[in-house]
């Protein structure tokens, strides 16, 4: 189930911008927002050390990635890709994080809310224009 859901966390934000009209944008501007937002000083130093494993640049441009798209994250954990998608999406796109209510009556979604809930809160600058749907 785990893996399920890491997929679901990647493929379905990124399927979902895939509808938004053609962007202005070329690809190497894209390209040089990507690593911009993946360099940023808003990322969480374990988060950056695991961008090896991960591969950020690669799997957000092998899915087209642009920073006018409508992004929904299912489930975002502790934020890995929301750290790289707000900055990026921020000025011309949508991020929409799906996450589980501070109120849900199982334990551990409640704390995982709570504490996305407070990552987001922490930095409005970079995560101030999220949305967020239950």
């Amino acid at each position: 189930m785990k893996y399920s859901l890491l997929a679901l966390t990647i493929l379905l934000p990124l399927a979902a911008g895939l509808t938004q009209p053609a962007a202005a944008a070329t690809p190497a501007a894209v390209h040089d927002a990507l690593v911009k937002a993946i360099q940023g000083p808003q990322r969480t130093p374990a988060f950056v050390k695991r961008d090896r494993y991960r591969h950020p640049l690669k799997t957000l441009e092998f899915f087209g990635i642009r920073p006018d798209m409508r992004v929904v994250e299912v489930l975002p954990g502790a934020g890995w890709y929301t750290e790289i998608l707000a900055p990026f999406l921020r000025d011309r796109g949508t991020l929409i994080e799906a996450t589980p209510v501070t109120s849900s009556p199982n334990p551990f979604m409640r704390k995982e809310a709570i504490a996305y809930q407070r990552k987001l809160a922490s930095d409005p600058a970079v995560y101030g224009r999220i949305r967020r749907e239950p």
